[in-house]
């Protein structure tokens, strides 16, 4: 064309240019045209050409902003391009932006990335040197190719973005590679990395999979390649002594069967080919494998020795030695070597490989030898014997005979023999052999000694004349055929069993006159030395049956007959079967025969159908017949058998009969060529296309000189044949009564319509030839007329909703594709797309007809990628009915299979559309990417869709993993195709879609569907889209960019009223969010980018958020008084835009918010509906933004804030002032939440600073918010296993509501777990749900209480007894717990925070923590010093002086506290004592209630103030008590000090409350062991006894009675009259409840010995305690003489600490201190006498912990030195009931280990209720106020044996071993690290 006219037009450019001179257009120019500034840089994109084909005009961006425009050419310089290669300047790049990134690991400490960085720079580096070095072109190939994949890798291990090259070695961008191939390209990155995404963990070995799904064209039927396997001898390295036969085959080791004939190597005894012109040229060729049985193919080496009998090791090797008994040689069986092939890769080069040699020890396992080598069973290697050697390549071609034409390289496969397999392969031709195994045989053993050395030797001869037949005997290939066979020979075996395979080659017609023959010989080792022996039997087989058809294949039992004599003549035993004398009964030989044939048959049937004219009578019932020929026969003889049958079709033509039951027949022989199912091949539709091709080249030859086997009659037959076809095909779907008579039409539909179409092209042939006047015949139209007619039938059996033709349904689909591409050679592109679509449409889609729609996706898959949809108007009338069907699987979600081949076909699609891909003009493109836009809305929804809305299949199922895994990929797919759909659409398109939606309410829903799943694209926190693909994200932006425009333009510019009702303003919303959301996103953030990316970004693309944030502010000022309907829903968002670190839009954020203030106070004078939204958006920006960027935040919003209502009205200046200062509050909260680190060590801090929020929440009507933030709570506490707390917390929301709302409605809320109910029913909800915490944290008695609530809706307000039977249910199920469970109450510590370097918050303050369930004292000190590393622990318990509180150190003082009460802690009169009573309340009950409630802790220290004999005497108890500031349990499970007091107790109170202590606990055994004691385990309460009697008759007693029963000390203290007859008193009761418990022990016990040791002690205790006169009787429980009714009473004078609390008599016990409960279920001892003397050291006996009824005491023990200098262990734990062990030394007890409850008088009262112990007497010590453990040097503690099970430990002579004080956690200790 001549360039001066050429058309004007604009064309793809891409470039950067700089503007060189000022650019102003005029006013007339346009708004596309746009300035330019000197200076500034532009992005080309476009070129536009004059008619001189000169650039006049550009289309670009401006770099800096992103504004796009047209301008003139001459005011750019475009940029000239480098001589660099896109290697060096992606090095160049890559060095730019990973120099910095290294620089910023260092800076921000982050090692591992810094070193990654760095090995990576140096690699790099080092390459780059060899590249730049001279160096030759595959050196700087193999470099680059290495620096890519450098560089590649680093991006991925580093997170930096991917950024793949086209084939150019440029950026891949949507501007130059199809979208479709740039997604894969990503995929495909590296099949092996994974990426995740926001939340999701997607590995790319899917999505390859995926994607090369789409590259496989279905409607091209894939078929099984033909391999053949080369084989070359190299050498053979074992010595075998004699010449050897190697035979080498191909075995299956599936079928258990030979594949192949033998190659035979005879060889040397020098291991050389006996034919020297064969050396170096010994190699094979196994032919006709498919590649299906390569997988389970071995090649087999069977050796055998060719020698003597015997073998003489010592004589010398035979050079040679034929396999004949005359030379004294035989076939002996040697060894075996085997090779798999499965492992070998198809079309490989060459390769060798060694096979290593076996034998077996039985000669009789040599016939299986190669499945014994192959399993490893009974072989054994052969010694000195390294192996065969062999090369070995399996090569792919069609056809045998192609492959030296197609592989004229490798000269080492031509010319090479033919190792064929044992059947007839698909397509050979000329094959005649008789194969035959020498199987086995049976002999007698006559006379013989031994058993027989038996050989056989076989012939063929002549019926005739009984002559031998020359060299047509063969046992392999690679030999030439020989006249007789000499089988292997077994050494002494009566019943050999060779499997030999052979060969018989003879001309067909000498078949009928031959037979086998087999003489049968027995060899000595002196055979040599005789004359020839004739063998001692023979037998024989004829090879053709009376008809003369070759005998049937199978095993054949030959009789073996004695020899003839000659006189008789050589075939007598043929012609007179009087001469045959059988030798012995059983004696037999067998044989296994097959024909392998292409011109011989077996079959009857087929040879009448062959001769089908001698039998036309009888054809009906030849053609029944017919149908039972075996596969392997139709093989052979198919041209033969078509060939008769379409003559049938011909000369019956008028017989409709006949001629349905000949189209049955063919679609017989179809159906068997092409069930793969059935077929033992994979490629027979080979053979059938190779029949029909000679027809199909027929048509458009002229002449027949190629085709000289088709003569005229079958040019005849065949060109009639379509007619019958397709008259039987109209026929069969007609009637769809009957499937079976369908199916196996659909079956062969394929080729019976190959048949129909090359027939009637043969027709059209004739046709075309001209007239002797030179004029042609028109064409037949009928036969497309007819044709049409059976679619319509086709369609007909497609639409029928019979459950019977699914079956038939599901395989049209299937076979479809694979006959309809033929029929464009019948019909024009525009009929064959009308005939396609209706099928289409007539196809019916279920989710109850599965495999049905698997069927139709791979159809329209196959349609997709055939030659039909590569054309226009097929195109266009195919998309729709595509669009819907996809359409209706998306909705169904019908598998996820389904939806993946879905994914498959819109790939496809798109990738037609892709102007880029097809090279086609955008307009056109638009046109055809138009018709995609209805998928949108369902490819929204599988984006968003949960994973168990798709259905799945069982076999999915049981996948579960690789199930998800293809469901994010799905996922994944959809919405990469989402942003291509957009992307390819053209605006107009886009607007023309929206409008024609038919409903305005439909339009609205459509657009605001769209824009939130493009918002959560960008700001979902489960992206699909990984943000390191840069280029599919890039593409994301600017098409979402696009679409932003587009939309807002729409329903700006007069587009209102198409939008109206509820639908417009969430339009609106969505919008605002869209464009908050693109503005605010982090990929677009080029600011904090290096300045490499960012220039990369803006290079391409600009700055894109300025734009849309214009675009975004002129909306907002468009809606004028109408922003008030957005106000509730943008308040949030727009804050957002103030988080953008650029001025421009930061600014804009503040302004766009500070004016929906002004609106929303000129709409109703308050700032309530901003206010919500504003605390949800800084809740937001505290949680997803880092510290300093919410400072920044911070000063920022609220400095603009300040200064906006500065200029505001008065009225809005004070309101806002308060908004502000309340919002200021109210993000210092969230920080100081949000900002603790996460770890169960902060959790305190975390629980802390949550309930300071929510209370703020609750004080400022907040109550959203504070329900969002209780529920958050409660999810802590449950993380944390603190149930109880959950409960509670809870309950805070459950508090909220009322029983009366019946009717009120309560919207759902999604991230709670709570959907739309009434206020009655989530009160209920919330109540059930905190029943259910307690029940785990075993509060029953909470539990019971709600349940009380519970109880009384149902009973009788609503009258819901069904509910109401549910929870009395439960409700007995608690109470039952209460007194039967296993409950473990916690441990309560006192941690104090010394020094001023703790936070404030904490800093010279004391708490009580409550301890985790089972949480001992080291656990929970490694908790608390986990969280401060740096603190030291103190060793004292006294408060610091000021020293330590003013250090600037962190000090911690860690001891565990004993629960107690404000009675005891504000007692005054400390000088009465409690003397306890039998209680009515259960034990479990009164512990649960001395646990409830508890706000008052104890600490108790032992003080011996004066040293003497006896230590009881002056132990004085100082008890140290905490009150915190709320109860526990509560909403923390810490609570701060309060307030705090001290208390002393004298000596002889602390000696009452011991043993009174002592009797409660006797007491509670004998209640618990009387109601059921014949249930439990006894030894808990024999132990407690024998810990009790132990302790006081071994001077427990005596010592108290020498400190406080003594004249002298009544006399020295009047003042404790009272006491001293207390003492007595409690004494005297212990005897009698030890009467009684002796006395129930002595029933419920079998321990005669133990029980008489118990009585007697006893007896010496009351002897004892009461005096002589006591021995011999005993004191009944609570005898009357022993109660004093008086309630005795002392008051100390003003000396004493403190004045007794009043006696509580109430008909319950009171919650004191002595009634709380312990930390575990345990039954403890108490103190109940002074040690002795000088007892001895008592050894610790165990039980065995599986009889225990309680948990042991795991607590750690203490080491405690006693008076007298002996070490002993005591338990650090008071909790243990059944903490037992004999008894132990007296102990001198210190601080750390005998810490004591506070010791109020006791009161002797009948009549008052029970009151338990409330403190643990105390042994002396030598120093008061040890210190806790702490530390520094600590001396390590000494580990107490586990307690006997259920038992206690006593701790000295009447001194039991429970830890101090009774029925409180163990003594509170110090702790140390």
């Amino acid at each position: 064309m001549d360039s001066a006219k050429a058309p004007a037009s604009w064309r793809l450019f891409d470039a950067v240019g700089t503007a060189i001179y000022n650019y102003q257009p005029n006013d007339n120019a346009g708004k596309y045209v746009m300035p330019l500034s000197l200076g500034e840089s532009v992005r080309i994109m476009e070129v536009y050409y004059g008619q001189d084909l000169k650039a006049e005009w550009y289309k670009g961006m401006l770099m800096k902003d992103g504004r796009k425009g047209i301008f003139p050419s001459s005011f750019v310089k475009v940029k000239e391009g480098d001589n660099k290669t896109n290697v060096e300047r992606e090095i160049e790049w890559v060095f730019k932006e990973w120099g910095g990134l290294l620089k910023s690991y260092y800076q921000n400490r982050e090692i591992a990335k810094f070193q990654r960085m760095k090995e990576r720079l140096k690699t790099l580096l080092v390459f780059t040197k060899i590249l730049s070095a001279d160096s030759n072109e595959d050196t700087r190939k193999e470099m680059q190719a290495q620096i890519m994949k450098q560089i590649e890798e680093g991006r991925r291990l580093l997170g930096l973005d991917i950024i793949v090259k086209n084939d150019k070695g440029e950026i891949a961008t949507e501007k130059n590679t199809p979208i479709v191939r740039l997604f894969e390209m990503y995929k495909s990155i590296n099949a092996h990395d994974t990426y995740k995404g926001k939340g999701n963990l997607i590995s790319l070995d899917v999505l390859n999979k995926q994607s090369k799904r789409v590259q496989v064209k279905p409607s091209e039927q894939t078929e099984s390649p033909v391999c053949h396997v080369f084989m070359e001898f190299r050498n053979f390295i074992c010595q075998t002594g004699d010449p050897s036969e190697l035979h080498f085959s191909l075995y299956n080791t599936s079928t258990k069967k030979f594949l192949s004939a033998e190659y035979q190597v005879h060889l040397t005894s020098g291991g050389q080919p006996t034919d020297i012109n064969k050396i170096d040229h010994v190699k094979t060729i196994f032919s006709d494998v498919s590649d299906r049985e390569i997988a389970n193919l071995i090649l087999i080496c069977r050796v055998v020795r060719v020698g003597k009998l015997l073998q003489d090791i010592n004589a010398k090797p035979q050079a040679q030695a034929k396999p004949t008994s005359k030379s004294g040689s035989f076939r002996r069986p040697f060894a075996a070597a085997i090779l798999r092939l499965g492992k070998i890769p198809l079309n490989d080069n060459m390769a060798e490989f060694t096979m290593p040699i076996y034998g077996t020890p039985q000669e009789t396992n040599f016939y299986n030898i190669h499945e014994l080598v192959s399993q490893g069973v009974n072989v054994t290697t052969m010694p000195q014997a390294i192996g065969v050697i062999v090369k070995v390549q399996i090569i792919s071609c069609v056809d045998f005979s192609l492959i030296e034409k197609e592989r004229p390289d490798q000269k080492h496969l031509h010319g090479v023999t033919r190792t064929r397999r044992l059947s007839v392969f698909p397509g050979e031709q000329n094959r005649n052999d008789f194969n035959f195994i020498l199987d086995r045989g049976e002999f007698s053993q006559d006379r013989k000694r031994s058993a027989k050395n038996v050989e056989v030797v076989a012939q063929i001869r002549s019926d005739n004349t009984g002559e031998i037949i020359n060299e047509v005997v063969s046992s392999g290939t690679g030999e030439k055929p020989a006249s007789e066979f000499h089988s292997l020979v077994l050494y002494h075996v009566n019943n050999p069993r060779w499997s030999e395979y052979l060969t018989v080659s003879l001309p067909i017609e000498q078949y009928k006159n031959c037979h086998l023959w087999f003489d049968i010989r027995h060899c000595t080792t002196k055979t040599a030395k005789k004359k020839d022996r004739a063998g001692f039997a023979f037998a024989f087989m004829k090879l053709t049956d009376e008809q003369g058809a070759i005998i049937q294949d199978g095993t054949h039992t030959l009789i073996t007959y004695k020899t003839i004599k000659a006189e008789d003549g050589p075939v007598v035993y043929l012609k007179d079967a009087t001469k045959l004398q059988p030798r012995k009964e059983n004696e037999h030989l067998k044989i296994i025969t097959s024909l392998c044939s292409t011109q011989l048959t077996q079959d009857a049937a087929m040879l009448a159908l062959l001769n089908w004219k001698s039998h036309k009578n009888q054809l009906a019932n030849v053609l029944k017949r017919f149908t039972f020929v075996a596969q392997p026969e139709l093989i052979k003889f198919l041209p033969e058998t078509f060939e008769a049958m379409f003559d049938m079709f011909y000369l019956n033509q008028n017989n409709q009969e006949m001629t349905l039951l000949l189209y049955d027949t063919v679609i017989f022989v179809i159906g068997v060529f092409v069930d793969e199912k059935t077929s033992h091949f994979s490629n027979l539709k080979s053979v059938l296309d190779l029949y029909i091709q000679r027809y199909i080249d027929l048509s458009s030859d002229e002449s027949n000189k190629s085709h000289g086997i088709v003569n005229e009659e079958q040019i005849r037959n065949f060109s009639h044949l379509h007619k019958p076809l397709l008259f039987c095909l109209k026929h069969h779907f007609k009637d769809l009564s009957d499937p079976r008579r369908v199916n196996p039409t659909l079956k062969a539909l394929e080729y019976t319509m190959k048949l129909l179409i090359a027939s009637r092209q043969l027709v059209e042939k004739e046709q075309r030839k001209p007239t002797p006047n030179g004029v042609r015949p028109s064409g037949d139209s009928g036969f497309k007329t007819d044709l049409l007619s059976f679619f319509k039938l086709f369609n007909d059996l497609m639409k029928n909703t019979s459950a019977g033709l699914i079956g038939a349904q599901t395989l049209a689909l299937k076979n479809f594709s694979y006959w309809f591409c033929h029929m464009h050679q019948i019909y024009n592109e525009s009929e064959l797309g009308a005939v396609l679509s209706n099928f289409i449409k007539a196809v019916p889609i279920s989710i109850d007809k599965r495999n049905l729609n698997s069927a139709l996706l791979v159809l329209t898959k196959s349609i997709i990628v055939g030659e039909l949809f590569k054309t226009g108007e097929p195109l266009q009338t195919l998309i729709p009915d595509v669009v819907s069907i996809l359409g209706e699987f998306l909705r169904m979600k019908d598998g996820v299979e389904n939806l993946t081949t879905c994914m498959d076909i819109l790939t496809l699609i798109i990738s037609k559309f892709d102007p880029t891909a097809t090279n086609t003009d955008e307009k056109q493109t638009g046109s055809l990417a138009i018709q995609l836009l209805p998928m949108l809305g369902d490819l929204i929804d599988m984006t968003s869709a949960e994973s168990d809305t798709i259905q799945t299949t069982d076999e999915e199922q049981q996948t579960p993993e690789k199930m998800r895994e293809k469901i994010i990929a799905i996922k994944l797919n959809s919405s990469v195709f989402i942003i291509a759909i957009l992307h390819l659409v053209p605006l107009a398109d886009f607007h023309a879609h929206v409008n024609g939606l038919n409903y305005k309410s439909i339009r609205a829903e459509f657009l605001v569907k769209l824009m939130r799943a493009l918002g959560l694209f960008i700001s979902g926190k489960h992206r699909l889209i990984p943000d390191n693909w840069f280029g599919i994200v890039m593409l994301q932006y600017s098409t979402i960019r696009k679409i932003i425009h587009v939309i807002a333009e729409y329903i700006s510019e007069q587009k209102l009223e198409k939008i109206e009702g509820e639908g417009k303003w969430k339009v609106w919303v969505e919008i605002f969010k869209l464009m908050i959301a693109f503005i605010t996103s982090r990929v677009l953030t080029l600011e904090k980018f290096t300045p490499e990316k960012e220039a990369l970004i803006r290079d391409r693309y600009g700055d894109m958020r300025p734009g849309v944030a214009t675009q975004m502010k002129s909306l907002w000022g468009g809606l004028g008084a109408e922003q008030v309907q957005l106000i509730s829903s943008l308040v949030g968002s727009f804050l957002e835009l103030a988080m953008v670190d650029q001025k421009d839009i930061k600014e804009m954020g503040i302004s766009l918010y500070f004016s929906m203030l002004e609106r929303e106070f000129i709409h109703s004078k308050s700032f309530k509906r901003v206010e919500t939204q504003t605390i949800d958006a800084l809740d937001k920006i505290v949680n997803e933004y880092k510290v300093d960027e919410q400072n920044s935040f911070k000063k920022y919003f609220f400095e603009k804030m300040s200064s906006n209502l500065a200029g505001a009205p008065s009225e809005m200046q004070q309101q806002g002032s308060t908004f502000i200062n309340d919002m200021k509050k109210l993000i210092e909260r969230f920080s100081a939440l949000r900002t603790l680190p996460i770890g169960p060590e902060y959790e305190d801090e975390r629980t802390k600073a949550t309930i300071q929020l929510i209370d703020y929440l609750k004080q400022t009507d907040r109550l959203d918010k504070y329900i969002e933030y209780v529920h958050q709570l409660c999810a802590r506490h449950l993380a944390a296993n603190n149930y109880v707390e959950a409960g509670l917390t809870l309950l805070l929301h459950a508090n909220l509501l009322k029983w009366e709302n019946v009717n009120v409605n309560l919207p759902p809320a999604p991230s709670l777990d709570l959907v739309a109910q009434t206020e009655y029913a989530r009160k209920e909800q919330l109540y059930l749900t905190v029943i259910g915490y307690f029940d785990q944290g075993k509060l029953w008695e909470k539990a019971v209480s709600l349940q009380e609530e519970l109880r009384h809706q149902y009973q009788n307000i609503n009258y819901d007894y069904g509910r109401l039977s549910d929870l009395l249910s439960k409700q007995a199920s608690f109470y039952k717990n209460i007194l039967t469970g296993d409950r473990f109450f916690s441990e309560y510590y006192h941690v104090g925070y010394w020094g001023k370097g703790f936070p404030e918050e904490v800093q010279n303050k004391q708490f009580i923590y409550r301890g985790a369930e089972l949480e001992r004292m080291d656990s929970f000190a490694t908790r608390i010093t986990k969280r401060w590393p740096d603190a030291e622990l103190m060793k004292v318990t006294e408060a610091p002086g000021n020293d330590i509180r003013e250090s600037n150190k962190q000090y911690l003082q860690i001891f565990s506290v004993k629960l107690s009460t404000p009675e005891e802690m504000n007692a005054e009169n400390l000088n009465v004592a409690h003397v306890p009573t039998l209680s009515k309340m259960p034990t479990a009950i009164r512990k649960f209630a001395q646990s409830a409630n508890v706000q008052v802790f104890v600490y108790p220290k032992p003080q011996l103030r004066k040293k003497t004999g006896n230590e009881f005497e002056h132990l004085w108890i100082i008890n140290n008590y905490y009150q915190t500031e709320h109860t526990f349990p509560n909403l923390e499970r810490r609570a701060e000090i309060v307030k705090q007091r001290q208390n002393e107790f004298r000596p002889i109170l602390n000696a009452v409350n011991t043993i009174a202590s002592k009797n409660d606990e006797l007491i509670d055994f004998i209640s618990k062991y009387s109601a059921s004691g014949s249930q439990l385990n006894v030894q808990p309460f024999t132990m407690v006894l024998k810990g009790v009697i132990d302790a006081a008759v071994n001077g427990g007693v005596m010592k108290y009675q020498e400190a406080f029963l003594q004249p002298n000390y009544a006399k020295e203290h009047p003042e404790d009259k009272e006491l001293i007859k207390t003492l007595n008193q409690v004494l005297i009761d212990e005897v009698g409840i030890l009467d009684k418990g002796l006395s129930l022990h002595r029933v419920l016990g079998n321990m005669s010995e133990l029980q008489e040791q118990l009585d007697n002690q006893f007896a010496n205790l009351k002897v004892q305690i009461l005096g002589p006169s006591a021995g011999s009787s005993s004191t009944p429980l609570n005898a009357p003489q022993h109660h004093n009714p008086e309630t005795v009473t002392r008051t100390v004078d003003r000396s004493s600490p403190a004045k007794p609390p009043p006696l509580n008599i109430n008909k319950t016990p009171p919650l004191n201190a002595s009634s709380r409960p312990s930390p575990q279920n345990h039954t403890g001892s108490s103190i109940s006498s002074p040690p002795p003397v000088s007892p001895p050291l008592q050894p610790n006996h165990e039980s065995n912990d599986k009889h225990r009824d309680e948990p042991k005491n795991e607590s750690p023990s203490e080491s405690i030195i006693s008076p007298r200098g002996r070490l002993f262990t005591s338990s650090s734990n008071s909790n243990n009931n059944n903490n037992n062990s004999v008894p132990a030394s007296p102990r001198r007890p210190t601080e750390s280990n005998t810490a004591q409850r506070p010791l109020p008088v006791r009161r002797v009262n009948d009549s008052a209720p029970p009151v338990s112990p409330r403190v643990m007497p105390m042994v002396p010590q030598a120093n008061t106020g040890t210190p806790p453990v702490g530390r520094g040097n600590l001396p390590m503690p000494v580990r107490r044996p586990e307690p006997p099970a259920g038992g206690v430990r006593p701790m000295g002579p009447g001194i039991t071993g429970r830890p101090l004080p009774p029925g409180r956690p163990g003594a509170g200790r110090g702790v140390g690290r």
